[in-house]
């Protein structure tokens, strides 16, 4: 293990106490999700950009599990390589063997088992990501033990109005859209993200969060009958019925108005292997829509309201491109 605050190397058996700066370690490398906490900050630097974005505990865990998928594809290289390898040394030992050159018997048997290691190797290298229950303890027994994780978003709160508010003041950058979320919470990644400045948008979730932008929401859309609505929101049941619901609910003034669709489907999810792949353990294809990466989540929302496309054109889009690519390189 290696001391995150003073680097010192020390073997787990010495005991969970740095020996050198008696910095107390947190993850027992063996137990659990078997992470150290060096590569644990390492994952939570990676999921809030080194402190400069907020970020929910389903972006967290798409890190690790990135963290995964980046060491599952290096090993799949290294197998690659020992079957090219193992395939050149038969070639040449089967040379040998027809000139009937000493000890083949031993020297091909060795090359046989270093072919079936390669596919070995290649065949259990593939990407599995951590155990949820796992996962979940060890952000809980982190934040029990080191305070909470800079800028993860665990509950909303924006609830209040901000002390200087002013509706004039708030709206200076002129809104252009009205973005909907499903869930409270993601109000705040986009909102304190300063993402809605970015894209002159106001984002309220479809309980009508935060309170004091409802009314503000409620008079663009009567005041401005051009005015786009965008909705996002998870690949499930409640995501499916969202745009139903929110008209029903009589929240927003819509009337016949035509809302864009940006969320995420199951039946998107089945289709995609990247999404499919970052929690394989949910039934029926559902998927939370941050389980997407916050920077790959606001470019495509950004991308997706200025051109009317739904995320998951996008994200089908830059699958095809990753799959040329791929295809392109020395490793297939």
């Amino acid at each position: 293990m290696k001391c995150p605050k003073c680097s010192h190397k020390q073997q787990r058996k010495v005991g969970m106490r740095c020996k050198q700066c008696s910095y107390d370690f947190v993850f027992d490398p063996k137990q659990g999700l078997k992470l150290s906490d060096r590569a644990f900050e390492a994952v939570i630097s990676r999921a809030n950009a080194r402190e400069t974005a907020w970020f929910t505990r389903e972006q967290l865990y798409l890190a690790l599990a990135k963290r995964g998928f980046e060491a599952a594809r290096r090993t799949r290289r290294t197998g690659i390589v020992c079957l090219v390898a193992s395939g050149l040394a038969l070639a040449v030992l089967w040379s040998g063997f027809i000139r009937g050159a000493p000890r083949l018997p031993l020297t091909i048997a060795c090359g046989a088992a270093a072919l079936f290691a390669g596919l070995v190797v290649r065949a259990t290298s593939r990407p599995t990501p951590p155990s949820r229950p796992d996962f979940d303890a060890a952000v809980d027994l982190w934040q029990k033990r080191r305070g909470p994780i800079p800028m993860l978003l665990s509950a909303p709160r924006l609830h209040e109005e901000p002390e200087q508010y002013s509706e004039a003041d708030l709206h200076d950058y002129g809104v252009e859209r009205v973005l909907v979320v499903q869930r409270d919470l993601l109000v705040d990644m986009f909102v304190m993200n300063d993402w809605h400045t970015e894209q002159r948008a106001l984002v309220l979730s479809m309980t009508g969060y935060p309170r004091y932008l409802l009314p503000v929401a409620q008079r663009l859309l009567r005041e401005s009958p051009d005015l786009p609505v965008f909705l996002l929101h998870d690949a499930d049941a409640a995501g499916l019925a969202m745009e139903a619901d929110l008209r029903a609910s009589g929240l927003l003034p819509l009337g016949d108005r035509q809302v864009v669709d940006l969320g995420i489907r199951p039946d998107d999810v089945a289709k995609l292997e990247r999404l499919r792949a970052i929690r394989p353990e949910l039934r029926k294809n559902e998927l939370p829509v941050d389980a997407l990466g916050y920077s790959q989540l606001s470019l495509g929302v950004g991308a997706a309201v200025v051109g009317s496309l739904t995320l998951t054109d996008l994200l089908e889009e830059e699958a095809q491109k990753q799959a040329q690519a791929q295809s392109g390189s020395s490793f297939g």
